[in-house]
């Protein structure tokens, strides 16, 4: 589910000050692997992308294919996380696939200018756990 707007809608105001006309994307990704299980190390201090680091992303690309929004930087990010299960896990480690994800689809130029974050764990759900997103330019005060 991908949504582009470019429209003042009312809801919530992040602290980026929108202006008129600014765009803001949405969309939801499958449950992101912890960033613990991105990479292994094998050899010398060589490191690769795990398994289920690749699957997720080529699931994940499949899902951002669908739309290419034109969002300007600096990037303002909310990213609400509905876990599989009610196993503990921390919110920041979910957030490095995300990031690579939306670089690699080219929704984002470059995480380095993610100036924003903010993230928040919903209630875990069995089937249909995601990564739901709202990405927008940041302006700051």
């Amino acid at each position: 589910m991908v949504a582009d707007s470019k429209d003042d809608a009312p809801g919530r105001e992040g602290p980026d000050d929108r202006e008129a006309g600014s765009r803001t994307a949405s969309g939801s990704l499958p449950w992101p692997p912890s960033a613990n299980a991105l990479y292994r190390a094998i050899g010398r201090g060589r490191v690769i992308k795990t398994k289920k680091y690749r699957e997720w992303m080529t699931e994940a690309q499949a899902v951002l294919a669908v739309d290419h929004p034109h969002v300007e930087p600096p990037y303002s990010l909310v990213i609400a996380l509905t876990p599989p299960n009610r196993r503990r896990f921390d919110i920041d480690n979910r957030l490095k696939g995300i990031l690579d994800a939306l670089e690699l689809a080219e929704w984002i130029s470059d995480d380095c200018y993610v100036d924003h974050i903010e993230v928040v764990r919903l209630t875990p759900i069995r089937e249909g756990s995601q990564a739901a997103f709202t990405l927008s330019s940041f302006r700051s005060a």
